[in-house]
């Protein structure tokens, strides 16, 4: 089978990106579309599902890494460093394209576009099969799909469940259908205090009974990602009901849209672990990564820490098995795929569980680029972490960035330890996208630290 990545990374949220005004919801579009950069990782591995661990001496070496397998990848904005992976992380053999107009949907632009047809077709040789790969299983991925099986290719969904499926993966990722299923598995006991609120006066009137025990607590919309429509009420003393009211209402997210008003966890120092997990067509739910989310000041996700000693700490086996017990019931259902579980830990250590997200995430490329450079072991060899936009100076050019960046690029010196770039179509706006690896977490920060240091000189 050939492969095609589709970073898709827009599409699933379109509807909830129009709640917002204009500007807004154009500003989000980008920096989704921005965001499929990473694809270029993704899938590197020609046994992602239920892999072997190839023996130590097969591993690839930091050196000189392992190269992918041929794969075509097609995004909605540039990738101005795709020479560099090429060159430096064994992607030879990969090739990227992307829409002459890209819009928030890439698989209408690929339906529109005839260049990119084609380019599917030819991908698939003269076997007319390929291996179709995306972010999310979207009404429009599934449209693509049944065009090109209708042009006689045969298209393998390795993590897409089929087109008659598509209504479940929607409500599995809405708040009220992943919190049904964490309910019935898990037990409501393992869930923040939560309640489902039809409308905005409901919310308000669920409000009222975090405001009489002054338990802090968050507003959000049923079809919300990554924390934005959030409304926060953490603040003590918390407000009446007629400021949270006022506040709702300015909320464009939250209008005329089923809500959650649930409990926040607020510890000292805030801790938000997840797990992705991929639940294949056949075969056994396999866990991919286990990782600590990091935060803005603003509540907006940024990355990711990934690393082995997460399996010492007193909420690791807690999370895994709340996974494995949601992974088994999703296969049941009939889902196929990633998905993540996210969690927020009180100051016992004891896990909350807060959604899990049916697709491809943020940290799908640290576990694929980890397996690639370092083989499936890769958390016995190595820390990883995430930034999906740095404020650098501005540089005059992409190669005047990569030659200030080339010290640090990945592998140092030959080390399994480096720079690995991620985004870089945001550079003219001073922000960059990449990954940080080292051989265990206590190095994987020192060196996330010295090279933020190194720029801002």
């Amino acid at each position: 089978m050939s492969m095609v990545v589709l970073a898709n990374t827009c599409e699933p949220f379109i509807r909830f990106f129009q709640r917002a005004g204009a500007n807004e919801c154009n500003a989000l579009f980008q920096s989704f579309l921005q965001g499929g950069e990473r694809a270029i990782y993704w899938a590197n591995h020609p046994s992602t599902y239920s892999p072997p661990i190839a023996p130590a001496s097969t591993q690839p070496s930091p050196n000189k890494p392992s190269k992918a397998p041929p794969k075509l990848v097609i995004t909605s904005t540039p990738v101005p460093h795709f020479a560099l992976a090429q060159t430096q992380l064994g992607l030879e053999q990969t090739r990227w394209m992307m829409p002459a107009t890209p819009s928030p949907s890439l698989c209408q632009d690929i339906l529109q576009e005839s260049r990119l047809l084609k380019a599917l077709k030819d991908w698939a040789g003269s076997a007319a099969q390929l291996d179709l790969i995306s972010y999310a299983t979207t009404p429009a991925f599934m449209e693509l799909v049944a065009v090109l099986r209708q042009q006689g290719i045969t298209v393998r969904l390795p993590e897409s469940m089929d087109a008659h499926w598509l209504g479940l993966r929607s409500y599995l990722a809405t708040k009220a259908g992943c919190r049904g299923v964490m309910v019935q598995v898990l037990g409501a006991q393992a869930l923040p205090e939560g309640y489902l609120a039809p409308t905005l006066e409901d919310a308000v009137a669920i409000a009222q009974t975090f405001i009489a025990r002054q338990q802090p607590f968050l507003v959000k919309p049923n079809d919300g990602c990554l924390g934005i429509g959030q409304t926060r009420f953490t603040s003590s003393p918390l407000p009446d009901c007629e400021t949270v009211r006022s506040r709702l209402q300015q909320n464009p997210f939250l209008h005329n849209n089923l809500l959650v008003v649930e409990a926040f966890v607020a510890t000292p120092t805030p801790l938000s672990p997840s797990i992705e997990v991929v639940v294949p067509r056949d075969g056994s739910p396999q866990v991919l990564f286990v990782a600590i989310q990091q935060f803005s000041k603003a509540g907006q996700y940024v990355g990711e820490v990934v690393s082995g000693h997460w399996q010492t700490e007193p909420w690791y086996k807690p999370l895994m098995e709340a996974a494995m017990a949601i992974a088994h019931r999703l296969q049941q259902m009939g889902y196929v795929g990633h998905f993540d579980l996210d969690s927020l830990v009180d100051d016992t250590q004891t896990p909350y569980f807060i959604e899990f997200n049916p697709r491809r995430t943020g940290g799908s490329h640290l576990h694929d680029l980890g397996t690639h450079l370092l083989g499936e072991a890769y958390l016995e060899q190595a820390a990883m972490l995430s930034h999906t936009g740095l404020t650098i100076p501005a540089f005059p050019s992409l190669e005047a960035c990569l030659a200030q960046l080339q010290p640090w690029l990945y592998p140092i010196q030959g080390k399994p330890q480096g720079v690995v770039i991620t985004h870089s179509t945001t550079l003219p706006q001073g922000k960059l996208g990449y990954v940080a690896i080292a051989p265990d977490l206590e190095a994987v920060m020192a060196l996330n630290q010295n090279f933020i240091h190194a720029l801002q000189l």
